[in-house]
């Protein structure tokens, strides 16, 4: 019951900051934050004596195992091997969420996906009549006459 309740602290405290400041960078590393919050639910629950896992691991042996110390000390060491992997998980998502430092630099990066070594930007569509090798792209956040190679 330990991860059910902290999620659903997550979400309400994500619903009401996402209502109070809709501009806020932290709505990019919303994926990264969904690791990251049972990455500490986890990690905590094992220091107040709890695993998170016990609730699951209780499910199946009978009730006299429950409290012997090998039961509880296999669902820490679990609570902690899940643990570690939420960590890694928010880390990469963190990682991988992060806005491309190059490129455009000082202008508005807007929307952009990273695709195998390059990067694709939404805002640029190649010239009409430009073959596939070498295309020529065409800025779309600038007037027309502005975009051309002169």
């Amino acid at each position: 019951m330990i991860i059910e309740l902290s999620a659903v602290v997550f979400f309400a405290l994500l619903s009401g900051y996402a209502f109070a400041d809709p501009a806020s960078p932290l709505r990019d590393y919303v994926g990264a934050l969904t690791d990251a919050w049972p990455a500490l639910t986890a990690w905590g629950s094992p220091v107040v004596r709890h695993p998170f896992t016990l609730g699951i691991a209780r499910t199946v042996p009978p009730q006299q195992v429950w409290h012997h110390p090998r039961f509880r000390r296999v669902n820490v060491v679990i609570t902690v091997v899940w643990a570690a992997s939420f960590t890694v998980s928010a880390a990469a998502g963190a990682f991988l969420l992060r806005p491309a430092r190059h490129g455009r630099a000082g202008r508005d990066q807007g929307p952009r996906v990273r695709r195998a070594g390059h990067v694709h930007d939404p805002l640029q569509r190649a010239e009409p009549g430009a073959g596939a090798a070498g295309r020529r792209r065409r800025d779309l956040t600038r007037p027309p006459s502005a975009a051309r190679p002169g």
